[in-house]
């Protein structure tokens, strides 16, 4: 068995893939005869047929579409599990927007794609807190989400919590952040891959009543200037490139601030808002953007 079509199997198992239709599935076919197929064949496969592969009932295929088309706004009923005239024209309309033949049986193909919009719906929006700084003599504090006008964030969903020490002159910063992934649009959606967390520490060159400055000259291919104005309640950072260094992807110089959460993740989340809205059924978004059409156009009461 070759390598694309294991992966095949892999994604279909996890899944549970297929979605029956009918009530039977006159042509199932064998875990063994499965497993010798090309994975173009696979795709092919109507997904009424895979059923004895993954051992799922037709009621759990048929339940498992049914949300999925209605999470997609193709399907306006509650699902049940049980074959409908509805599900049937919910499935045909998902076929033509794929440009496919509208027969009302879903191939394994069409599924993957089905469930791969539908997986996206799955992140839970996540705003990280306040910026602010907390002055207390011999220990400063700040904490916030950075923000560059120069310098687009991967990983917009990050808080950073920085404490200063006088007497140390240290200052210690670590950044929480959702590592997001670099694929949007694979076959397993998965827009966050991990929890990363990252530890930098700052020297501090001058600290009066009014701020803090300290500097951060470990990396090799840059250098870090850290300011915490407390006068002014805000926070800094400069990133300049080390002269000289043998670095083969070096940062760019760029200027940071500290920020609120919701002021820094807000445009991500509208940005995955717009991108779902963008999945759904092509008549929904129609119906949306004539629903959004007629609040601007009404008057104020």
């Amino acid at each position: 068995m070759g390598m694309a079509t294991g992966w095949v199997r892999i994604w279909l198992a996890a899944f549970g893939l297929g979605a029956c239709l009918q009530h039977g599935a006159a042509g199932a076919v064998s875990v063994e005869e499965f497993g010798a197929m090309e994975p173009e064949q696979v795709l092919r496969l109507p997904a009424t047929e895979a059923l004895a592969v993954f051992g799922w009932s037709a009621r759990e295929f048929r339940f498992v579409l049914e949300n999925s088309l209605i999470d997609l706004r193709y399907l306006y009923q509650a699902p049940s599990g049980q074959p409908s005239a509805g599900l049937i024209r919910a499935v045909k309309a998902f076929q033509r927007d794929l440009g496919a033949r509208p027969t009302g049986e879903i191939l394994v193909g069409q599924f993957m794609d089905l469930v791969q919009r539908t997986n996206e719906f799955w992140q839970t929006p996540v705003i990280p807190g306040p910026a602010y700084i907390v002055d207390k003599g011999e220990v400063v504090s700040a904490e916030g989400s950075w923000h560059s006008a120069q310098v687009r964030e991967a990983d917009p969903i990050q808080s950073s919590s920085i404490r200063c020490y006088r007497s140390a002159n240290l200052c210690s910063m670590v950044t929480a952040k959702l590592v997001m992934s670099a694929d949007e649009s694979g076959w397993f959606h998965s827009s966050v891959s991990d929890l990363g967390l990252h530890a930098q520490d700052w020297t501090v060159r001058e600290w009066t009543p009014h701020g803090i400055v300290a500097e951060d000259r470990s990396a090799r291919c840059a250098e870090y200037v850290l300011t915490i104005d407390i006068a002014g309640d805000q926070v800094t950072m400069q990133r300049s490139v080390v002269a000289g260094g043998d670095c083969a992807q070096a940062p760019v110089t760029a200027s940071f601030r500290l920020k609120g959460g919701y002021e820094v993740a807000s445009p991500y989340w509208e940005a995955r808002q717009a991108r779902l809205l963008s999945l759904r059924s092509p008549a929904f978004q129609a119906l949306v953007k004539r629903v959004q059409s007629h609040r601007v156009s009404a008057p104020a009461q």
